[in-house]
């Protein structure tokens, strides 16, 4: 069964990253784990995991023309602007 759990808050600089990142870890040890950084102006979820920019094929913003390279089974999952 998929669940989602939300981390939010409207201010900044409060560990919405850093808790995110910790929960996804703990949670990965035994399921699968999927997370996404929904801050568009400063996402840094990619930092923690240790992920290159070089290495990201596709973000909330990209445009379509950008996620080709994503395979078409996964692109709904890593390109939502496809």
């Amino acid at each position: 069964m998929t669940k989602v759990i939300a981390v939010h808050s409207f201010k900044g600089g409060t560990g919405k990253t850093t808790l995110t990142a910790n929960l996804a870890a703990i949670l990965a040890k035994n399921r699968r784990v999927g997370v996404m950084d929904l801050d568009l102006s400063g996402p840094g979820l990619h930092v923690l995991f240790g992920v290159k920019k070089s290495e990201i094929k596709a973000t909330l913003t990209s445009r379509k023309e950008d996620c080709s390279s994503v395979p078409q089974a996964t692109r709904w999952r890593t390109c939502f602007a496809c």
